[in-house]
């Protein structure tokens, strides 16, 4: 599941015009490929992608807000690409357990987008769902490395992280840790911003079904 926060969403564009999302999109694919966290077959991987998945042309938020929790809960894992040209301003050669040692990645990595992203109330709700839907470990046999320890080890759905920062190292995403009941209360989906006050109600009653 591709959760992210539109780059043109004036436009109706969830890219920007150099396609720098798609392109993290793919190198996270290829790079947890070559790690053997995911299969290496293609025909094995597929992403639920709400621009492509959504029919854009009626009413998008409708359609989502009605089926998210049972998409996410088919999905394995989610994943948030995070573009950031200005990534060496904020992370220099900080290594990834340097970034994971100031706290959960949600405060500690500080790329712009993300920050973004998890201070808007709908990409709140998609990673609390993945993080409430339950998740069937019975899948995690095709997983290796990270990847399938995370949903092993831990019985869940991981959300994974991908900025510009990793892609530019040749890193693998970042896996995030769990929430705890700090980051939960923090991070209350109806606590995020909106474009529009009254999808407040509608987020609400989501949570209120988890």
């Amino acid at each position: 599941f591709l959760s992210h926060r539109w780059l043109r969403g004036d436009l109706k564009q969830p890219d920007d015009e150099e396609n720098s999302k798609y392109k993290l999109l793919m190198y996270a694919i290829d790079r947890m490929k070559l790690e053997g966290w995911l299969p290496d077959n293609d025909e094995e991987i597929a992403f639920w992608i709400d621009f492509a998945c959504c029919d854009q042309d009626r009413e998008p938020a409708k359609e989502l807000n009605d089926r998210m929790s049972q998409m996410i809960g088919l999905c394995d894992f989610m994943l948030t690409p995070a573009v950031d040209k200005l990534w060496i301003e904020w992370a220099g050669e900080r290594t990834t357990e340097q970034i994971l040692a100031d706290g959960h990645p949600l405060m500690s990595y500080k790329a712009e987008a993300w920050l973004v992203y998890v201070g808007r109330g709908w990409c709140r709700l998609e990673f609390w769902l993945n993080a409430y839907v339950p998740f069937r470990t019975q899948r995690a046999g095709g997983y290796g490395g990270g990847l399938g320890e995370a949903m092993m080890r831990e019985k869940r759905r991981p959300h994974l992280l991908v900025g510009s920062r990793e892609m530019a190292r040749g890193e693998l995403p970042i896996v995030l840790p769990k929430l705890d009941d700090e980051l939960y209360r923090l991070y209350h989906p109806v606590k995020g911003e909106l474009f529009d006050q009254k999808d407040e109600i509608v987020i609400g009653l989501n949570v209120k079904h988890l």
